[in-house]
């Protein structure tokens, strides 16, 4: 047993100025108490951590941080680093973390973590703020009580990914979006110079997808758009071509309503 105070302390190649504890150690197990580390971007605090050294687990007791989540990640392990790093941050959030954390591998995790923070990206979504509960268990990872700003407007929701040694992670979601703005969001995940317009409600639900494949997507939804301009999605714009046709301009006009219900089978969507 005894007390630990560091100074330029490093691990795994992640450094932090300070690093205080008190450890003991027997029969092949550390348990450390009134952790605290400090970073240049933030701090940790831990009241209790255990490492069991023969079974490669670490279990965290109420730890909270605001330091970079991929920092803490690369110190614990490349297994975890590889699970978070879809999830980015662009400056650290502030996170509160109980449970399990294998150090290789994935067996035996099961994790909690409260995150509030942004900016934050995942695949082509860009969102300034976003707050949820996390649950890692082995290879799956449950979001659950999802709140965001998302393309001026909110979202709610839950998501679930299962990650795999592959390129593809196989991920499903509900998600509820109320007042977003079609423009931003349409850039971020189909194109760059996309000019679709317009204020959009809409619920969605993902049954299965994954990651690397845009033509796996299954699900089902309903959407809403006012003060809409449509013509530059792939499901009007074939229909701007034939009303300028008839009248020019008609197929470059406003639309102040539209709604509707669909459903998605292989990414493709059918609506009545």
């Amino acid at each position: 047993a005894g007390r630990v105070a560091a100074t330029n302390f490093t691990l795994r190649g992640e450094t932090c100025g300070v690093l205080t504890a008190s450890v003991e150690f027997t029969n092949k197990f550390l348990r450390a108490t009134d952790i605290f580390a400090r970073r240049d971007e933030g701090e940790i605090h831990v009241p209790a951590l255990g490492y069991d050294i023969p079974g490669n687990l670490i279990w965290l007791t109420n730890a909270t941080s605001t330091v970079a989540p991929m920092a803490v990640a690369r110190a614990i392990g490349p297994q975890t680093t590889r699970t978070l790093t879809p999830y980015r941050f662009h400056q650290p959030p502030t996170a509160r973390v109980n449970g399990r954390i294998p150090v290789r591998g994935t067996a035996g995790a099961d994790a909690h973590f409260a995150i509030s923070g942004g900016p934050f990206s995942y695949w082509r979504f860009n969102v300034p703020q976003i707050a949820g509960d996390v649950h890692w268990t082995g290879e799956q990872v449950t979001i659950t009580n999802l709140l965001a700003t998302f393309y001026g407007g909110q979202l709610r929701g839950n998501f679930g990914v299962v990650t795999s040694p592959g390129p593809s992670d196989e991920f499903h979601f509900q998600a509820e979006v109320v007042g977003a703005d079609l423009k931003p969001f349409m850039t971020d995940v189909v194109a760059k110079t996309n000019q679709s317009q317009g204020l959009v409600n809409c619920n969605l639900t993902i049954t299965s997808a994954k990651t690397d494949d845009w033509k796996s997507w299954q699900g089902s939804g309903d959407i809403n758009l006012r003060d809409g301009y449509l013509w530059d999605t792939p499901l009007f714009g074939y229909f701007s071509y034939l009303l300028n046709a008839v009248y020019p301009g008609l197929g470059s006009t406003r639309a102040s309503a539209g709604q509707g219900t669909f459903t998605i089978h292989d990414s493709i969507i059918t609506s009545d």
